[in-house]
């Protein structure tokens, strides 16, 4: 493959990163209505479980076909002379940098609905604490009086 020929497969590789990176953002925002529609009221998380397992599916493809983009572009980044080339290049991995970016502020809202909901649903706890701390604090506080 010449290397004018890899240009191509550069441009088809990185419309694919974008598609599967549309992919986990709208699996990410279906998450977060099916947490913000109570959905899982009876501590069913079995379906934000199974978005997250697709996602993370999604997530190894990306990482495979950012990686081969790379070896791609390390090859062909000398050839790359085009002005135009250039700036469609920047245009697609800026997209890619704000799907990301999107992707990350998506899951933290979702983290943070998560832990809201159990805070509500569970609401104030305390750990028993171990027995032997109980008899040491015990033995501490008690003094036993000689016979």
């Amino acid at each position: 493959m010449d290397e004018k020929s890899k240009l191509p497969e550069l441009d088809t590789r990185l419309a694919k990163i974008i598609e599967l990176l549309h992919q986990i953002e709208g699996i990410t925002l279906n998450q977060q209505q099916v947490l913000c529609a109570d959905f899982i009221e009876q501590g069913d998380l079995s379906i934000v479980e199974e978005m997250a397992d697709n996602k993370e599916n999604i997530m190894t493809e990306v990482e495979q076909t950012e990686e081969a983009f790379e070896v791609l572009y390390n090859e062909a980044k000398v050839d790359i002379n085009s002005k135009s080339y250039i700036a469609k290049l920047q245009e697609n991995i800026s997209e890619v940098l704000r799907l990301k970016d999107s992707i990350i502020r998506l899951e933290k809202a979702n983290m943070e609905l998560m832990t809201k909901d159990l805070r509500v649903k569970l609401g104030k706890f305390t750990i028993p604490k171990p027995a032997q701390e109980v008899v040491n604090m015990y033995k501490r506080t008690t003094r036993v009086q000689p016979l």
